[in-house]
């Protein structure tokens, strides 16, 4: 029985808009944020410098915490200055269209920070790329009953509520990658025209500047995609296709130049000199292959257990009904469009872990999950072909399973970008907000302002500087002497900072004062100490 229009609309708008909600709900726990989502904001509003460490009389003076607003909010007239997001991506590493729709957002609400913002854009583009999954099952999947299968999987999934949850370019990533396979699915089913390809050069243009990781993903489906014309001795199609996705590349190169410099490698960006470094270490790239590959089947579920029993059960299916069809030498009918996604998916997440070497994130592979999930379905799909009870048990099973994930997550705080425990420190740190804070640094760096931008902003005033500069101006003994009593920023000894030992350092900064002093919470890359005076305790 088929599927009317209308109710496949009606069916897609219920599924998206318990997906909304379920992403409301998580949303509203958020309470802190990654230093990453801190950077996108400063990216996205500060308007004098494209730093925090580059603002001139920041450092090695009292400034009041408020002041730190003017990085992440749109002051007075400084609304919709693309330009100046343009310069400040110019000197970070990567390209800065996700930016610039950020700052589009906040410059609606001047003087304002929050969540939301960020959120409402993965929101909105959590919104489109629902669709596209589903026109894209809708595509590929013959079966009226598993249709909406891929997008109850993935949307419900933990990786769908991380990726809204990380206030970056992943999301819109997401979409982006949803629509070209959308596209791409198209020109397998109704062939190659101008008014499909213009649409796919479009967005491979946006993909490249929103992340430079899109390029692997556009340069493996155009090159499959080109192999596929040419199996078909479609020449002149295969030229067109090809020509005016180098040229979007291009365009993309002309209009942000900064690219080239930093996907080599930047003063802030490890990409190039991880490639450098690893690029003949085999080991490592295997090793982290299976790495990822088990961290995506362990987060199936919020339950890793269950993850590896449904990948298992599911897997053990598949092979079931292969093994079946070959026995019954059944013809297995393959859409190109299932084979482009999938290839396309598993070539990305293989070049993503070799070009990131060392440092490869779960978010990296953000955008290609979907795709994984729309392979998947759409090869059990033809499997099963004529088992309609086993489609219709595989439709509740999962749904159900979606469904009660989703909710366990939910309760349980399964989400790893809600950041409650950190918040639980700024509440630490609140009641001492009235005193003043005196920041130590190792070096002059935007590590540790910026991952602190939070709990610093709470503050009266703070006064921020290597250490130095601190024992060189004497601001330390100056703070005691004055106020008696104060809290401190160790930066601590990480994987970013060479930092400190405190308790080496603030008996060294006292010098011949007696002080005591106590850890009151920990910060990013440091802690926070309360330090007194001997004589103030007497």
């Amino acid at each position: 029985m088929q599927i009317t229009v209308c109710r496949k609309k009606q069916l897609l708008a219920v599924i998206l808009i318990a997906q909304l909600l379920l992403t409301l709900y998580v949303a509203g726990r958020k309470q802190e944020f990654n230093i990453d989502e801190i950077y996108d904001y400063v990216l996205s509003n500060s308007y004098h410098a494209d730093k925090i460490s580059n603002e001139e009389g920041l450092f090695g003076h009292w400034v009041s915490g408020s002041h730190l607003d003017s990085f992440i909010t749109v002051q007075e007239g400084e609304g919709f200055a693309y330009k100046t997001v343009y310069l400040n991506n110019s000197t970070d590493c990567h390209p800065p269209m996700h930016y610039w729709v950020l700052h589009t957002v906040c410059s609606l609400f001047p003087n304002r920070f929050s969540k939301w913002f960020g959120i409402a854009v993965n929101l909105l583009f959590m919104l489109i790329a629902g669709i596209f999954i589903f026109l894209i099952s809708d595509q590929l999947i013959e079966s009226p009953v598993l249709k909406f299968l891929p997008l109850i999987l993935y949307g419900f999934s933990s990786f769908a509520v991380d990726n809204a949850m990380f206030i970056r370019m992943y999301q819109m990533l997401t979409m982006l990658a949803a629509i070209l396979t959308y596209l791409h699915c198209l020109l397998f089913e109704k062939g190659v025209s101008l008014k499909r390809l213009v649409p796919a050069w479009l967005i491979i243009y946006l993909g490249a500047m929103t992340h430079y990781y899109f390029l692997v993903f556009s340069f493996f489906g155009a090159a499959l995609f080109s192999l596929y014309l040419l199996f078909k001795k479609q020449i002149r199609n295969m030229l067109l296709y090809g020509l005016g996705a180098c040229a979007a590349v291009a365009a993309m190169l002309l209009s942000y130049p900064y690219a080239i410099s930093q996907a080599t490698g930047s003063s802030t960006n490890n990409v190039g000199n991880e490639v450098a470094q690893s690029i003949l270490d085999f080991r490592l790239w295997i090793s982290q292959c299976i790495d990822r590959a088990r961290m995506i089947l362990n987060s199936i579920s919020y339950i890793p257990l269950l993850s590896r029993v449904i990948a298992a059960v599911s897997a053990a299916a598949l092979i079931a009904l292969l093994l079946r069809a070959l026995w019954k030498r059944e013809k297995i009918r393959i859409p190109p469009g299932a084979v482009w996604t999938g290839l396309t998916a598993a070539l990305t997440f293989l070049s993503v872990t070799f070009i990131g070497g060392h440092y490869v994130y779960a978010r990296y592979f953000y955008y290609v999950i979907p795709l994984f999930y729309l392979t998947l379905i759409a090869l059990f799909d033809r499997l099963s072909a004529g088992c309609r009870r086993l489609q219709i048990a595989a439709l509740i099973g999962f749904t159900v399973f979606a469904l009660a994930n989703a909710a366990y997550g939910a309760k349980t705080d399964g989400c790893m970008y809600l950041y409650r425990d950190n918040y639980q420190n700024d509440l630490k740190l609140e009641a001492y907000s009235h005193e003043k804070l005196l920041i130590v640094l190792d070096e002059v760096q935007p590590i540790v302002p910026t991952g602190n931008l939070t709990k610093i902003r709470e503050f009266d005033s703070f006064y921020i500087d290597t250490k130095d500069n601190i024992e060189r101006t004497g601001e330390f003994g100056r703070c005691l002497e004055e106020n008696g009593t104060f809290v401190v920023f160790v930066t601590a000894k990480d994987g970013w900072t060479d930092g400190f030992d405190a308790e080496e350092l603030i008996p060294e900064l006292s010098g011949e004062a007696e002080v005591e002093y106590s850890e009151i919470t920990s910060g990013g890359s440091g802690e926070y100490y309360l330090v007194k005076s001997a004589e103030e305790k007497k």
